[in-house]
């Protein structure tokens, strides 16, 4: 939807994914999701010391973006939905950086199926 829309093009300009033919960026694709998924680097504000947990800044950007834009959007009119809110952004996050593993985009769709059990194991990193 209108979210992971918002997420994919946030995720691939944060962490540097780019659509290339070229064998080489496509390697680096790959590294990068690897990289970021491994023991869930991605939810760390740096993710190379894997301090700052849930304070990446990507993640405040999407939730800024999508529901914080104005003073009549639904995260300020509907506060209390939006509470406890970052595990259910991240896997968003993890969703979109899986779709860039094999070094170029794959459409991955984000079910309850496929990424429950994400949100889940991201609730106790």
């Amino acid at each position: 939807g209108e979210l992971k829309t918002k997420m994919h093009l946030l995720t691939s300009s944060f962490y540097g994914f780019q659509a290339s033919n070229s064998m080489q960026v496509m390697q680096q694709n790959q590294d990068q999701a690897e990289s970021l998924k491994a023991n869930s680097a991605f939810i760390f504000k740096d993710w190379s010391s894997k301090k700052g947990v849930y304070k990446t800044k990507l993640l405040q950007e999407g939730i800024n973006l999508m529901w914080f834009s104005n003073w009549n959007d639904e995260g300020l009119i509907y506060h209390k939905y939006f509470n406890p809110f970052p595990v259910r952004a991240l896997t968003l996050i993890k969703c979109c950086i899986n779709e860039w593993l094999q070094g170029i985009k794959e459409d991955i769709k984000f079910t309850s199926t496929t990424y429950g059990p994400v949100y889940r194991t991201l609730q106790t990193p």
